[in-house]
Parts: structure tokens; C-alpha cells; sequence
């Protein structure tokens, strides 16, 4: 599935269906967390596993046809020292894999409208 393009106020960004929302699964507000009760990111462990095998499976697919994966990081969640060293590691891994473009979501909105245009 190809990103939308969705107004979001004054910026228009790509929908993108591939999204972890990092930690904020842990919180048990969070209604998935409610629904499935052990999906958590307790460590920085857990969090890279989960990271790492989502990224080689798009990097894989992404073979035939490009794939996008955003990382959605809450400051309370990811901003402990044991989580931050789940996410250097994840970072890390994707780098040494290579063919991987790393960005902020106004450089990918900016890419697929000069690509495709605002109504994409």
C-alpha cells in the first residue's frame, strides 16, 4: 500500500501503515494494551527484537517494491537509559544493513510530493 496523503493543519504529511508506536504500548491506557494485555516493551531488549524483526522484513520486501517504517518514540516510554540502549541497537542494525534512508517525516512528505504531487 502506497502512503496518503493526509492534511494535517498547515503540513501535509504520508499516512504510513507500517507504524510502531514504540513504548506507548506499555502504557495500559493505551486500548491495544487493554485488548492484548502482554504486548509490552518492558526492556530495551524486547524493543529491539520487535524493531529489528519488523525492519528485516520490510528491508526484505522492500526487494520487490520500497517499504517505509516509522518509529513513534513517547519521551516517558523510550526516554530511560535501558530502552535508549534497545534503540541505539535497532538503529545500529538497520545502518549495517544498508539501502536505508533515514528521515524525518516533513523530508519523506517533501520527497512524495515532488515525486507525485500534493494529490499523489
Amino acid at each position: 500500500m502506497a502512503p496518503r496523503l493526509l492534511s494535517g493543519g498547515r503540513e501535509v504529511r504520508p499516512f504510513d501503515p507500517y507504524g510502531i508506536a514504540g513504548f506507548a504500548r506499555a502504557d495500559p491506557r493505551h486500548q491495544a494494551v487493554r485488548e492484548q494485555g502482554t504486548q509490552r516493551f518492558v526492556s530495551g531488549e524486547d524493543f529491539f527484537r520487535y524493531v529489528t524483526d519488523a525492519f528485516d522484513w520490510l528491508w526484505r520486501e522492500g526487494q520487490q517494491a520500497p517499504k517505509m517504517l516509522s518509529l513513534g518514540l513517547h519521551l516517558r516510554m523510550i526516554g530511560r537509559p535501558g530502552r535508549m540502549a534497545g534503540l541505539e541497537r535497532a538503529l545500529e542494525h538497520m545502518q549495517k544493513r544498508g539501502a536505508v534512508w533515514f528521515a524525518r517525516r516533513d523530508q519523506i512528505a517533501r520527497h512524495w510530493i515532488e515525486r507525485f504531487g500534493a494529490e499523489g
